[in-house]
């Protein structure tokens, strides 16, 4: 039973995305989850758990790590949008905005599922950054922070 238990959490982290322990400071009881959204004054942490259910921890209650990571935290699938311009040829020309919260990202647009050499553009933490580039009709466009692949759209 632990060794389905533990199976099952580490499935879930490779499909939830980064999922992590919060601790409560008073009583050192975690719950293990993804942080999914945040007050914008960093008062509370949306985090699904392990079970499927979401909910919202006051984040004074947390230990100092996890109120750092909340600070820290920024929801990047919100930073990266991309909508075709045009189409010519059978290649699309499309257009890519990426915002950096309070970390630098980096844009890798494919032009084409086998592309191996992305056209790859920086965004300063804090920034915005527009540009076009033209790919086949299967075209990918991920964001990476700090190595860790946070965002994919095509």
């Amino acid at each position: 039973m632990k060794t389905t238990l533990i199976l099952l959490a580490l499935l879930s982290g490779i499909l939830l995305g980064e999922v992590r322990d919060w601790t409560d400071a008073k009583t050192q009881r975690t719950v293990t989850g993804e942080m999914l959204d945040k007050h914008r004054d960093n008062t509370k942490a949306q985090v699904r758990l392990l079970s499927g259910r979401t909910v919202w921890l006051e984040t004074a209650r947390l230990v100092e790590g996890d109120q750092e990571y909340v600070v820290d935290w920024v929801k990047l699938v919100k930073h990266l949008t991309i909508r075709v311009v045009a189409v010519k040829d059978l290649r699309k020309t499309v257009e890519v905005i990426a915002v950096a919260g309070k970390a630098d990202i980096e844009v890798r647009a494919y032009s084409s599922p086998t592309d191996r050499s992305p056209e790859v553009t920086h965004v300063p933490k804090g920034e915005s950054l527009t540009f076009n580039f033209t790919g086949s009709s299967k075209y990918k466009v991920e964001a990476w922070q700090d190595g860790i692949r946070v965002n994919l759209a095509s």
